[in-house]
C-alpha cells in the first residue's frame, strides 16, 4: 500500500494515527444504546417486560417473548472501572431448529485485550447491533447462547496504553505462577 499527503501550511505538526480512537466511554454508551433499543424492540401492548437493573452490581436483565438479554459485572479493574459481560439468547423462537435453552451450546466473544486494537471495538459494535436486531429471529440465537466481553482491558484503554494494562502487563502473555509474589488482585478486583 503506497499513499501521498499533502499538507496547507509548511510548518504544522502532523499526526497519522494506526486508527480512530474508540474510547472506553464509547463502548460503554454503545452498550446502553442497545439495551435501550432492545427495552423498545418489537413491542407488544399485551406483553409484559420483565427487567431488572441493578446499578450496584451494573446488572441488568431484559426478558421478552422473543429473547434473553443479561448483563453482568464480570469484575471491577484495578481502577475499580466494570467489566461487562452480555448474555443473549432467544427466548422463544420461531425457528424450526430451535434447541431448548438447557441444550444450548455457548459461544464466547471477546474484544479489547489490548487496549490498542480499537478496530476490535468496532467489528464488537457491528456484532453486537447484528445480534440485538435480530433478537427474536436469529437462529444464532435460538441455538446458542452468545456471552461477550466488550472490553477486556479498561484501565490500559483508558490511559491509553497500546498492549499492556494498568499494572504494566500484557494480558495476553502474562501467567501467574504460584512461585511468583503477583496475586490475582494485581490485575483485576472483584
Amino acid at each position: 500500500m503506497n499513499f501521498e499527503l499533502e499538507f496547507p501550511h509548511a510548518d504544522d505538526t502532523v499526526y497519522l494515527a494506526y486508527s480512530r480512537p474508540y474510547p472506553y466511554s464509547k463502548i460503554i454508551s454503545h452498550m446502553f444504546e442497545v439495551e435501550s433499543k432492545l427495552e423498545l424492540a418489537k413491542a407488544n401492548p399485551n406483553e409484559k417486560l420483565k427487567a431488572k437493573e441493578n446499578t450496584k452490581t451494573f446488572s441488568l436483565k431484559l426478558t421478552k417473548q422473543a429473547f434473553i438479554y443479561e448483563r453482568s459485572l464480570l469484575c471491577r479493574t484495578i481502577c475499580g472501572l466494570p467489566v461487562p459481560k452480555i448474555s443473549i439468547t432467544a427466548n422463544r423462537s420461531s425457528a424450526p431448529t430451535s434447541l431448548p435453552l438447557f441444550k444450548r451450546q455457548t459461544i464466547f466473544v471477546t474484544a479489547r485485550v489490548h487496549p490498542g486494537e480499537t478496530n476490535a471495538s468496532t467489528v464488537f459494535e457491528g456484532f453486537l447491533d447484528k445480534l440485538a436486531e435480530n433478537a427474536g429471529d436469529s437462529a444464532v440465537l435460538s441455538n446458542y447462547v452468545v456471552k461477550m466481553v466488550p472490553c477486556m482491558n479498561p484501565d490500559g484503554v483508558v490511559c491509553g496504553n497500546y498492549r499492556s494494562s494498568l499494572a504494566g502487563v500484557d494480558l495476553n502473555r502474562q501467567w501467574i505462577l504460584p512461585s511468583q509474589d503477583l496475586h490475582p488482585e494485581v490485575f483485576y478486583t472483584k
